[in-house]
């Protein structure tokens, strides 16, 4: 599709500016609003085509070739993506979603590595970014797979979400709010028996799965997923989670 708009937008270009130039050659006065509308025109037509080329042409990542999901927030979008390649200065993501135009983004490897960037173009299913700093690709990945990061526990970034979850312990079944979701467990609006207790969580369109209470405390429960959510589970629940806003 953007390679078919290219041309028109090329040739529709041509023709403003083509006009611009036979309205300043023109000595009347009269003319002189006109020529201001129909360069404030070009100039629009000109800022449209910028954004296209930007969108038709990928931003070269050469480096690392990995997969591990992570969440990316921008103005058009906030969910799950799969990075495919990784560098110092940006990274290649598959993403069910599209996008109109770049934007800023913020990139969260996990709840300690935020990064900002720029989405610089899209294409079917795919994005690319480029960081507004240089990271140490080696160290990221390095601290994706401990367990712990100074002096807290290294945790997969969360997605925050206000949707519905049907938890069971044996006993009794109860609907509940959830806050956020992670590939490892949820966060939900309830205060559940104790820590280490076994119970069966549905959130929304995901199947039914055992999860267990990590923590209780405030109104509030920390479940842990016995089987992590994989990475398409987590983008298809986003593109769920997002349509019923």
């Amino acid at each position: 599709m953007a390679k078919a708009i290219a041309p028109t937008v090329a040739r529709a270009i041509e023709k403003k500016a083509e006009e611009v130039r036979r309205l300043a050659a023109l000595e009347q006065v009269i003319e002189l609003d006109r020529l201001r509308d129909e360069a404030a025109a070009l100039q629009m037509m000109i800022a449209e085509a910028v954004r296209l080329r930007s969108l038709e042409q990928p931003f070269d990542v050469k480096g690392a070739a990995v997969f591990f999901p992570i969440l990316l927030k921008a103005e058009e979008f906030a969910g799950y993506c799969m990075v495919t390649n990784l560098a110092p200065d940006g990274m290649k993501a598959k993403v069910y979603a599209s996008f109109s135009r770049p934007q800023p983004v913020s990139v969260h490897f996990a709840s300690h590595e935020l990064i900002k960037g720029t989405l610089v173009w899209s294409g079917q299913n795919e994005v690319g970014v480029r960081f507004d700093r240089g990271i140490d690709v080696a160290r990221v990945l390095s601290s994706l797979a401990g367990k712990s990061v100074g002096i807290g526990p290294n945790r997969p970034p969360r997605l925050a979400t206000h949707c519905l979850a049907e938890i069971s312990d044996g006993d009794q079944c109860q609907y509940v709010e959830v806050r956020d979701i992670s590939q490892r467990g949820a966060k939900v609006l309830t205060k559940l028996g104790r820590p280490g207790q076994k119970v069966a969580v549905q959130i929304d369109e995901l199947d039914e799965r055992t999860a267990t209470v990590q923590w209780s405390r405030s109104g509030s429960t920390g479940l842990v997923f016995a089987e992590p959510l994989t990475f398409d589970d987590l983008a298809q629940f986003g593109q769920y989670a997002r349509a019923g806003t």
